[in-house]
């Protein structure tokens, strides 16, 4: 198991890490991401790989199963001004 299983805090920070670095860019080849933009993600966790685009000024939307996940999303991406632009949801299935 590597420590990154069992510490949430590099996890999430991994998480920012590849998305700052790979996912954002590889995105931006094929279109723009601008503020006020919605950005989806089901099955968020806790919300590492949303914090770049909410950090670029996008409104998010996180679903997953995990309530816990959900409410440590909450916190883990929090940041005064953008906590009116974050949404994250529990996922109600059928």
């Amino acid at each position: 198991m590597h420590e990154r299983h069992t510490d949430k805090q590099l996890y999430f920070k991994e998480q920012v890490y590849t998305t700052e670095k790979h996912v954002i860019p590889f995105i931006r080849k094929a279109a723009p991401i601008e503020a006020g933009m919605t950005v989806l993600e089901i099955g968020c966790g806790e919300g590492g790989n949303l914090k770049p685009f909410l950090d670029l000024g996008c409104r998010v939307t996180g679903i997953d199963i995990s309530q816990s996940k959900i409410e440590s999303a909450r916190v883990t991406t929090a940041v005064a001004e953008q906590t009116t632009v974050a949404a994250f949801r529990p996922w109600r299935g059928s």
